[in-house]
């Protein structure tokens, strides 16, 4: 099976993550979450999403298509990543989760 490096792992290329539909449309990335059930979500920097926002992707072709997503930091199970106003990550653990 083949593989990809995302948030620190290395995982399956067809791990199905969670992504707004606003990211596949060329929004930037702001906010990757983690969360403790192994779960991938990556959303947009608008503060509310409609369940009807989101898709699942393969992680693999997510990686393909928006390469710059490689380059996010270590994100363990029950943290977050959010980008900050000089465009660098800011991890930190997630209140949600």
């Amino acid at each position: 099976m083949s593989g990809v490096t995302f948030i620190g792992y290395w995982l399956p290329a067809d791990k199905r993550v969670i992504v707004c539909r606003h990211v596949l449309e060329s929004a930037p990335a702001a906010l990757i979450a983690h969360h403790r059930d192994g779960d991938i979500q990556i959303l947009c920097e608008r503060p509310y999403h409609q369940k009807s926002d989101a898709g699942a992707v393969d992680l693999g072709h997510l990686l393909f298509a928006i390469p710059e997503l490689a380059s996010t930091p270590e994100i363990r199970p029950g943290e977050w990543a959010q980008k900050d106003d000089f465009g660098g990550w800011r991890v930190s653990f997630n209140p949600e989760d």
